[in-house]
Order: C-alpha cells, then structure tokens, then sequence
C-alpha cells in the first residue's frame, strides 16, 4: 500500500464467542478498522474488552440466527472442536470462495475438518497464543 492510502474496511465474522473468539472479536472492535459480527447462540447485552490501559466497551454486531448473516471476507472460528459442525449452518451463510476462515481450535487437521463446511472459501489454520477468559 502507498503512503497515505487507506485499507480498505474488512466484514469479518466471529462464530463462538467464549475466550479465544472474544479475545479476538473485542479486539478487532476496539481498534475499529473493520466491521466485525459475533455469531453466537444467544444474544449478550455488552461485551467489553479489559486491556491494560483500561476497560473497553466493545461495539459488536450480534447474529444469533445463521439466517442473519451474510457472506463476509473473513470467519474465524472460534468453537471447540467438537463443536465443528454446529458452526456449519453459520459457515453456509457466511462463506464464498472469496472467504478466507482462519480456525481458532486447539487440534489438528483444521482445514480437513472445517473446509467441507466452507462453500469454497479457503481455509487458513492459526495459532494462537494468549491469555483471557470470558
């Protein structure tokens, strides 16, 4: 990018909103550079952030129905493993081929386990390392 350009805004996508994915979503909201979607199972009045500087109120969009969302260009999915496939019905819905879903699952075998649910988009393994709860 050239000096002075501006980045384009990203729709991104967070299905499971424990610890990892709201680390990760309270995250992205807070620096406020995309527009991020929480989808979880049922809806949470506020969701803020605790960062060193200080509590953070985070501003997230809620989708507590698959049938809600609409395709983005990222989705991390933050579920237990186990959880994989209930987060299909939000993949449908959230995917295309020019969806990139980077999986947030202790485990192996990501992109073999999450990639059928996908609709194409590609599938991009993470790791990740930190410390929080819910």
């Amino acid at each position: 990018m050239t000096a002075g350009a501006q980045a384009r805004r990203l729709s991104v996508a967070v299905v499971g909103l424990g610890g990892v994915g709201g680390g990760a979503a309270g995250s992205l909201a807070a620096a406020g550079r995309h527009d991020i979607a929480a989808c979880t199972r049922q809806p949470i009045g506020r969701f803020t952030l605790e960062r060193a500087e200080g509590t953070v109120a985070a501003p997230l969009r809620m989708l507590t129905d698959p049938a809600q969302a609409k395709p983005v260009d990222w989705v991390l999915v933050c579920t237990k493993t186990h959880q994989t496939a209930a987060a299909g019905p939000w993949l449908a819905r959230l995917c295309t081929p020019a969806t990139y879903v980077a999986v947030l699952q202790n485990g192996i075998d990501h992109v073999a386990r999450v990639g059928p649910l996908a609709g194409g988009a590609s599938v991009v393994p993470v790791l990740i390392y930190f410390n929080g709860e819910r």
